[in-house]
């Protein structure tokens, strides 16, 4: 048995663009997530989109409850994030010119984990790559840790430092 999406229902397509929800700019995921994490199963949103990179739309979806497997994929991010004692976001375009990065992910909280344990990161590092892989979102940074098997390393940055930073630690 497939579903679709609230998204898909309502008529948006892989290459559109989310500019508002609710009159509400998601000029980031985790703008976008945190409005939506703050309705509730069966709500309306008003999705205003950019389609073909000129085209702006406005459409109407009706929010879903989470299927099981996005459940799965929710608590296996959040379990990595917690062994590893972070909290991440993608950055967007201001961190971007602060580090001088185009991608990544910042910790923007550090508890006891192991990259407290093990390493010297600290908040405000940018993570743009893991083991030499890319990272633009934070599914791109959970999938790749739960990829490995042994060590790991973060590349990235920290604001003002044009230094590029390894950590490494094991899985």
């Amino acid at each position: 048995m497939t579903t679709k999406s609230a998204a898909k229902e309502a008529g948006i397509k892989a290459k559109d663009i989310i500019i508002s929800i609710d009159n509400i700019e998601t000029l980031t995921t985790s703008k976008l997530q945190e409005i939506i994490m703050r309705k509730r199963p069966g709500d309306n949103v008003k999705i205003v989109i950019l389609r073909n990179g000129n085209e702006q739309k406005e459409l109407i979806a009706t929010l879903k409850k989470p299927d099981e497997t996005s459940k799965l994929i929710q608590m296996g991010s959040k379990t990595i994030l917690k062994d590893l004692g972070i909290e991440i976001v993608v950055i967007d375009k201001e961190d971007q010119k602060k580090y001088k990065v185009k991608n990544g992910v910042k910790v923007t909280k550090l508890y006891d984990g192991k990259l407290k344990r093990f390493t010297d990161i600290r908040e405000g590092f940018v993570i743009t790559s893991v083991n030499n892989k890319a990272i633009y979102s934070i599914k791109d940074f959970t999938d790749a840790l739960e990829d490995q098997k042994g060590g790991i390393m973060l590349q990235g940055k920290y604001a003002g430092d044009n230094t590029y930073y390894y950590y490494a630690f094991g899985k």
